[in-house]
């Protein structure tokens, strides 16, 4: 974290300059005169301005770092990782959005990596696009779920580390899909709290079965 600290009371502050600047000049003067006393003014000129000459570099090497942090922090860097499961429309829509704007894409299908390697290549998508297996993008910064809803609890295995880590929800509750529609009856339920209380479950709970009529 970069963390910058600016003084409340600015005459506190230019009054440290100033003492700063004071002594430096006053050890500045004593030095001088010892190295004069010791090795001749002419000597003494050569030194003084090889060590003004070294305190200009550090100076501006000081500055230029400043510089490129504050470029740094100003621009930031907003590339993430981000896996997406699902490798139909929804999903590689997204992959080929992510991948355009400079984001890391891995991509999968629930039916495993060869499934999205065959999806992608028919698509024609960017090299940006990674194929990759269910684990792999489970461990992404943000995780798109855009497999059929009938998948999402085979692939939200219980127990999974979510800590810094954002699940995205992109299913919609239908049990087939064009051209016969058909939605799943959750006696009213919209089914918005299925992924999340899959994503959370722990190692020994049972299966989530929202209600049904």
């Amino acid at each position: 974290m970069d963390v910058q600290f600016r003084p409340t009371l600015y005459e506190a502050g230019s009054a440290l300059m100033v003492c700063a600047f004071q002594i430096s000049l006053a050890i500045g003067a004593m030095l001088g005169g010892v190295l004069v006393d010791q090795v001749g003014i002419v000597t003494a000129f050569v030194v003084a301005a090889a060590v003004i000459s070294c305190g200009v570099a550090v100076v501006f090497f000081f500055a230029l770092v400043a510089s490129c942090r504050r470029r740094k922090s100003s621009t930031g860097d907003t590339t993430m990782k981000i896996g997406i499961i699902g490798a139909h429309v929804v999903g590689m829509r997204l992959a080929i959005e992510f991948a355009h704007v400079g984001h890391n894409v891995l991509i999968t299908s629930s039916q495993g990596k060869v499934s999205a390697t065959a999806a992608l290549k028919e698509s024609g998508s960017s090299e940006a696009i990674v194929a990759s297996s269910i684990a792999q993008v489970l461990e992404c910064e943000l995780v798109v779920l855009a497999a059929p809803w009938i998948k999402r609890e085979e692939i939200l295995s219980p127990g999974h580390d979510w800590a810094n880590r954002i699940l995205l929800d992109a299913t919609n509750i239908y049990l087939s899909y064009p051209p016969n529609y058909r939605r799943d009856d959750l006696n009213g339920d919209t089914g918005i709290a299925s992924v999340p209380i899959l994503s959370l479950r722990p190692m020994s709970s049972q299966p989530y079965a929202p209600s049904r009529k």
